[in-house]
């Protein structure tokens, strides 16, 4: 399969930011190909690394969980770091067929995927601030 063909030979930058009161350790999806891949394929994410997908405009970006092996929260967030809709706990699934695809209520331009539970552990809710991540 060509995502998993992709997942071997991408590398992805890496930052840390601070959220909350917490520093995180952010992957940075970046190109087309990376953010095709995602979190696929991976065994777990701690509770202090998270990915950021960074996109050229705002859109309706969506999510989905095909060849996730754990849970997410997703956020959404504006060109200025507000958020602007959160998912919580979406699981993977199994199979193209019947995987849902998230997408936000509202224009985003950067999507943060935290390890599920985070983003309320975090207080990310609608109308906080990630500019520290972005």
């Amino acid at each position: 399969m060509l995502t998993k063909f992709l997942y071997h030979r991408l590398r992805f930058k890496s930052k840390k930011a601070r959220l909350a009161d917490r520093i995180l350790k952010i992957e940075i999806a970046d190109s087309f190909a990376k953010q095709v891949v995602g979190l696929m394929y991976r065994n777990k994410i701690s509770d202090n690394e998270g990915m950021l997908f960074k996109f050229g405009s705002s859109g309706f970006p969506s999510i989905w969980m095909l060849n996730m092996n754990f849970a997410i929260d997703v956020v959404w967030a504006d060109s200025n770091g507000r958020v602007v809709d959160v998912a919580r706990n979406l699981q993977p699934c199994s199979g193209m067929l019947g995987c849902e695809a998230y997408r936000p209520k509202i224009m985003a331009k950067y999507v943060l995927e935290l390890k599920a539970g985070m983003s309320a552990r975090l207080g990310i809710r609608i109308g906080s601030s990630i500019a520290g991540v972005i």
